[in-house]
């Protein structure tokens, strides 16, 4: 009887020891390339036989990975993706950053006294420079790819965007999902929100007082009308972006938004959500946003271009029955090329409607939910993850 429970003691000591070694394969720290800063929060994730593993660094950019990996892929909302081969493994990585930070830019200690003369121009000219006369088509290329601690979705989407006004509706022409296997839908809820959600609708009176500017002195542009302002929230810490401007013609020609985990909270929650998820122990950690938005001109007015929107969500989840926590990131874009004015919207019954996401309507229709569905039934093509 000793005998068999010293050999079971033995398993059971060696298993344990085989499994933390296992759960502690490889750790290490990512830092800004840079500033040589720890970045938290970045999303780590390999794929083996099309199953996704993911992982995540902390607050302090360490990084601990449990699976096995031929490669590594490093993503962060604010730095350029990196990949790292496992016989290359190194414990400090470095990630190069997309944008400059605020201390690497050249900007006026104080906010020039014209900067918002200008700005108020350009909210009185939003109605002459970005409304269109007709309906107009454009080629599109829509991209979307989210990546969570243990899948990984992407989805393309090329063809017609028919815009009206306020309205917008697709002729898709070629789909293609990559996911584990062929159950994933379509997702075309990024697209929605960057076409129904622009910036310029929310550039008011308002946000103008609601925020400070500095002229950035190193921007150039081949037009020397054109300046760059930097924008921080005067009540959030989180909330910046910066504004390219025409000075001459009081347009935006480029807007980029970042917002924190405050405002993304009340804006894209209900307060009787935020008290159901409370009683529950569902805490958001982070919930960060970044949303690049490039306008062009066509027969004197300015609409959309390009847009990219990024996000990163970070939750835990603590009550009686269950102690967890989630990552997802997501990236997105949208491409429009060969405007064409029409007289009037094409009735083409294939043409679908691309409805407003849930946070901005007050009620979710009946309507909506059919027009949500005929997007889920394009025809699409799959790939392996």
């Amino acid at each position: 009887m000793l005998k068999r429970l010293k050999t079971h003691l033995t398993f059971l000591c060696s298993f344990i020891l085989v499994a933390h070694v296992y759960s502690a394969q490889y750790q290490g720290i990512i830092l800004d390339s840079q500033s040589h800063k720890a970045i938290p929060y970045v999303s780590i994730h390999t794929s083996n036989n099309h199953d996704i593993y993911g992982s995540m660094s902390n607050d302090l950019g360490e990084f601990s990975i449990s699976f096995d990996f031929d490669s590594l892929v490093f993503q962060h909302i604010n730095y350029t993706p990196y990949i790292l081969k496992k016989q290359s493994y190194k414990d400090t990585l470095y990630l190069n950053p997309l944008s400059y930070t605020l201390n690497e830019i050249d900007v006026y200690a104080t906010e020039s006294l014209w900067i918002r003369k200008k700005l108020h121009l350009v909210v009185k000219n939003k109605k002459k420079f970005y409304t269109l006369p007709s309906s107009i088509q454009q080629d599109y290329v829509y991209n979307t790819y989210t990546l969570s601690d243990s899948s990984g979705y992407a989805f393309e989407s090329k063809g017609i965007l028919q815009s009206n006004k306020n309205e917008y509706s697709i002729l898709p022409i070629l789909s293609a999902i990559k996911y584990k296997d062929s159950t994933a839908g379509t997702d075309f809820s990024n697209l929605r929100r960057m076409l129904h959600d622009d910036f310029l609708p929310r550039f008011t009176s308002n946000f103008i007082k609601n925020n400070s500017f500095r002229e950035n002195k190193g921007f150039r542009h081949t037009n020397p009308n054109v300046v760059q302002l930097f924008y921080f929230s005067n009540y959030k810490l989180s909330d910046d972006g910066y504004l390219v401007i025409d000075t001459l013609k009081n347009v935006i020609l480029e807007a980029q938004q970042n917002l924190g985990t405050q405002s993304n909270i009340k804006n894209n929650t209900s307060s009787l959500l935020r008290k159901v998820a409370e009683s529950r122990g569902f805490t958001y950690n982070d919930w960060i946003t970044q949303t690049q938005y490039i306008y062009t001109e066509i027969n004197g007015s300015y609409l959309l271009q390009s847009c990219i929107y990024k996000l990163y969500i970070r939750t835990t989840t603590e009550n009686k029955k269950l102690s967890n926590s989630y990552f997802v990131s997501t990236e997105s874009t949208v491409r429009l090329s060969n405007p064409t004015l029409t007289n009037s919207v094409s009735n083409s019954k294939q043409f679908l409607i691309l409805p407003k996401p849930y946070y901005i309507v007050p009620i979710y229709t009946k309507t909506m939910r059919e027009e949500e569905e005929k997007l889920q039934r394009i025809k699409r093509t799959y790939k392996k993850f």
